[in-house]
């Protein structure tokens, strides 16, 4: 049975009353859509039997794969899995396996053994995906020629059973059998309204449907060639090329994580990298570090938020006194003094008018430079947008990952 469209069906009281953000409906359907299953539909229900079961005939007439979300804990108010039990008629079974093996996660605290016989109780007939974070498995169930999957709520367990089962399901079962095809092609360099207009042509076609979404400091030109037409991914396909002749400037094809692909080059290649940042206030640092082995290769980052720290740090007063703290010449320095202060191979430095103040005739409020300096080549990059003060930060974050990118000549 080929999977084309699905729906999320997020549940939790806390996610429909705003206490806690969807973020997994966001997460799952970026994820799908790489797979070529477009989410056509999401909703939000309560921790209620008769809202889940509402919910999944809701869904039942929208898509071939609906995915539920949450409510596989171990409380009272988790109830997906008896939900879907009744609505199937499928019943509930104890999973001794899981059981096991959330007994020797549990241990002997205090009301371990409801939550574990809670935990363990699923729909009959599913097929269980482990989860390597947690303790809740999912659940992927056939139903009336279309397939459920239950997932716990925690992002992190709801990514690994997905990444590590339901994708691997997902690509040797039904994937195969689809001519859906989805890309995205990213713009670091381009505003919303300059990328329609190289692009416009394309963006009003069918095939593909096509969709722009902007972010600080980025623009995503998205591509879905539907599977219900011959040849919908090799049109897709060819629109990519064609959008890439089109453009003035660097389209990336998002693969992983951008700022784990950089951090692997650098630790590849024996790299060192050193930052100073101004308007960012470390925004660029806390982006690099946040991922694993970062250590390898960063190496500092200093917070020079005054001239007088610049000068601190290693900046000529006369350059600030010259042309000014928010200047090409001074983030140039910064990124010099960067490299020295660590003994660094790159430096890498960030300085600008964030807003809503400041600013002169010459850089107005929003203007920014980022400065790359690899010892033989310096990068000096100056932008200017009419944005508030933190998407104007995380555009300066945007902007210094494609000038490090670039200067390691990352494809």
């Amino acid at each position: 049975m080929p999977i084309r469209q699905a729906a999320i069906v997020a549940i939790g009281d806390e996610v429909l009353q705003g206490e806690v953000i969807n973020t997994n409906a966001a997460w799952l359907a970026a994820a799908l859509g790489t797979m070529g299953v477009l989410v056509s539909s999401q909703c939000v229900v309560g921790d209620r039997l008769e809202d889940i079961m509402a919910a999944a005939d809701w869904a039942l007439d929208r898509a071939d794969l609906i995915v539920f979300c949450g409510g596989l804990g171990p409380t009272h108010d988790d109830c997906t899995s008896e939900a879907i039990s009744e609505w199937t008629g499928q019943g509930l079974v104890i999973d001794e396996g899981v059981r096991r093996r959330i007994e020797a996660r549990y241990g002997s605290r205090a009301g371990a053994e409801a939550a574990v016989l809670k935990q363990a109780t699923v729909v009959g007939g599913a097929l269980l995906l482990e989860n390597s974070r947690g303790t809740a498995p999912g659940q992927l169930i056939a139903y009336r020629e279309k397939w459920l999957v239950l997932l716990p709520g925690p992002p992190r367990e709801l990514q690994a059973i997905f990444e590590e089962g339901l994708k691997p399901w997902l690509n040797a079962e039904t994937i195969q059998e689809s001519g859906a095809r989805r890309d995205t092609l990213v713009s670091y360099e381009l505003g919303e309204s300059q990328l329609f207009h190289h692009l416009e042509n394309l963006a009003w076609g069918q095939h593909p449907l096509v969709g722009i979404y902007a972010s600080p400091g980025r623009v995503e030109f998205r591509m879905q060639g539907p599977a219900d037409i011959p040849n919908g991914s090799l049109n897709t396909k060819r629109a990519e090329a064609w959008a890439r002749s089109q453009v003035p400037s660097k389209l990336y094809s998002p693969s992983g994580s951008r700022v784990e692909r950089l951090i692997e080059a650098m630790i590849h290649r024996g790299l060192h990298l050193a930052i100073m940042e101004s308007l960012t206030g470390g925004l660029v640092a806390s982006s690099l570090i946040a991922v694993e082995g970062a250590s390898q290769c960063v190496q500092g980052s200093v917070i020079a938020y005054t001239e007088e720290v610049k000068i601190r740090f290693g900046v000529d007063p006369a350059i600030i006194e010259l042309y000014g703290a928010v200047s090409a010449q001074c983030a140039k320095a910064m990124a010099a003094a960067a490299r020295k202060v660590f003994s660094a191979d790159i430096g890498l430095a960030t300085t600008g008018f964030a807003g809503p103040t400041g600013g002169t005739a010459q850089n107005p409020r929003g203007t920014f430079f980022v400065a790359v300096d690899g010892g033989r080549t310096v990068d000096v990059r100056r932008r200017q947008m009419s944005s508030e003060r933190t998407a104007v930060r995380q555009a300066v974050v945007e902007l210094s990952l494609t000038a490090l990118w670039e200067l390691l000549e990352l494809s």
